[in-house]
């Protein structure tokens, strides 16, 4: 149950003063904190969003290869009905170029092992920040800019990492220019 001196700091965090309880763990929480359903009481599941993802877990553990079997099944039926099964993605994309963009330069990363074990969700939501801004000047000024490694991931006498503190926001030209290459 939630403390009620705290209950009025709520509204402050974006969260409302409606609290639920769980039927599963019996423990009152935000009503944000709750799946959401249309058909259920308040437009909210009957269990808290930490259940349900426990839930979820747990079964995926017990037998992680029936879920995969399931998964090719299901991948397999829909392409073999002609839908387009990779739509979905395709349009995401084209939503959210900056996201796909961020997550790929942070796959790209992890190939190189590049990404520190220190570092945190936070510096992966200022790196998205810094792809988003890039997009935003380049729609701003009408200049296609990059988002540019200070010290190149793989660079030739040094080799840097994939952290907000390394990144910068250059134009195309001048990134193209630079290279692979850490001016001291």
């Amino acid at each position: 149950m939630t403390h009620p001196s705290t209950t009025h700091l709520l509204p402050l965090l974006g969260i409302s003063t409606m609290l639920r309880v769980c039927k599963k763990c019996s423990i009152e929480k935000p009503l944000e904190l709750f799946a959401k359903h249309s058909k259920c009481k308040f437009g909210r599941l009957h269990e808290c969003l930490d259940c349900k993802n426990k839930y979820h877990a747990d079964r995926y553990k017990s037998n992680p290869q029936k879920h995969i079997e399931v998964q090719k099944k299901s991948f397999q039926k829909r392409k073999d009905t002609g839908a387009d099964v990779y739509k979905g993605v395709r349009n995401y994309r084209k939503k959210y170029p900056e996201k796909h963009a961020a997550r790929q330069r942070e796959r790209d990363a992890l190939k190189l092992k590049r990404i520190p074990s220190w570092s945190t969700e936070q510096d992966r939501e200022d790196i998205l920040k810094i792809y988003e801004l890039a997009k935003k000047l380049g729609n701003l000024f009408g200049v296609k800019y990059h988002v540019d490694h200070v010290i190149p991931l793989n660079g030739e006498n040094v080799c840097g990492l994939h952290t907000p503190t390394n990144l910068q926001i250059l134009e195309s030209s001048l990134n193209v220019r630079k290279s692979n290459k850490h001016s001291w």
